[in-house]
């Protein structure tokens, strides 16, 4: 993703000088449910249960083309997500362009303006909110926008929106720390919600909303209300969530790690997966793989099951985003102009 407000480098003098902070997709259904367990415990700080050593042996990278990637037509797109049987690139084109996510076949093309955040899909639908804080449903099955509804406010630029529990939430910093919550049918504006000062990344996942804060926390919060249900400590940085099948992952930027949280026990585990710091980035957490886009590589790939990062595959391509649409993979790099997509790579 491209870096417009989180300084990892603050960040890591936050943590480091215990100075106070500053300021995709599991399992659901289209109606944005999705497994739903309760917190482990209420307004609790969890510790880290496991961590890896930060000098890990990776394995050799692997060039993007010897690894069957396939250049697409990528522009500047950024973020990557996927909705229906398509991979979505926004920042593309009129503002966001649909690939057949297998064939690579450019499919749609549909007028939107600058997204600044990563988008969100439910079966076939995606949401996405711009620059200007214009939210857009698309139906991914008819490749056309649905519901555009203006929110009156800016969204955070490295965040995330999240849909869930028939809800759509959009992060603010605009008139206080919030989040705007409309009705995914309708894109009617519900309510707002606080959520923390910081606040990066937000997933909604279990139940619940997941929030990256820095310098080093995970928080769970209660999506009618906002408050805070869990805390968890991560690695330096958090930035982007994912929401995989049964756990909450972040990428974690100043530490170059990945964090990876048991909604149901509290527990912890963490891996680095790049030899510094991330530059932007980006994760999706898939049923048998986790790829994170990074800075020394291209991405890395992470067993779910192991907590090992199994492959790497390079080079080294500056920020971008990362999708998983099946067993499709692709990846955007936008400061180099190119869109890769692995088919069965995923």
């Amino acid at each position: 993703m491209r870096i417009h407000r989180y300084g990892v480098t603050t960040a890591l003098a936050v943590a480091v000088l215990g100075l106070p902070a500053c300021s995709g997709d599991g399992d659901q259904d289209e109606g944005g449910r999705d497994p739903s367990t309760g917190p482990a415990s209420s307004s609790a700080t969890s510790a880290v249960t496991e961590s890896l050593a930060p000098a890990p042996d990776f394995p050799e990278p692997v060039d993007a083309a010897a690894a069957g990637g396939h250049r697409q037509p990528g522009g500047n797109g950024d973020w990557v997500m996927a909705a229906g049987s398509d991979m979505w690139v926004a920042d593309l084109g009129p503002g966001l362009v649909a690939f057949d996510a297998g064939t690579g076949r450019r499919v749609a093309a549909l007028q939107v303006g600058p997204v600044h955040l990563g988008m969100e899909s439910v079966g076939n639908r995606l949401w996405l909110c711009t620059a200007d804080g214009q939210l857009v449903s698309v139906d991914a099955r008819l490749r056309t926008v649905r519901t555009r509804t203006d929110l009156r406010v800016h969204p955070l630029e490295e965040s995330s929106v999240t849909a869930g529990g028939g809800e759509v939430f959009v992060p603010t910093d605009a008139g206080g720390w919030s989040a705007v919550v409309a009705d995914a049918r309708t894109g009617a504006v519900l309510r707002r919600i606080p959520i923390p000062e910081g606040t990066g990344g937000l997933r909604f996942g279990f139940g619940s909303l997941w929030a990256a804060l820095g310098p080093d926390q995970v928080v769970r919060l209660d999506p009618a209300t906002g408050d805070v249900q869990q805390q968890y400590d991560v690695g330096l940085s958090p930035v982007f969530v994912s929401v995989g099948t049964d756990r909450v992952w972040v990428m974690n930027q100043a530490s170059g790690s990945v964090s990876a949280i048991d909604p149901r026990s509290g527990e912890v585990a963490e891996v680095v997966v790049d030899t510094g710091v991330i530059e932007g980035g980006d994760i999706v957490a898939s049923r048998h793989a986790v790829w994170v886009r990074v800075t020394d590589v291209l991405a890395a790939r992470v067993d779910p099951d192991t907590m090992a990062v199994t492959d790497r595959i390079g080079p080294p391509s500056g920020s971008g985003g990362v999708g998983v649409n099946g067993s499709d993979l692709w990846m955007s790099a936008h400061d180099v102009h190119l869109l890769w997509r692995f088919p069965g790579g995923a």
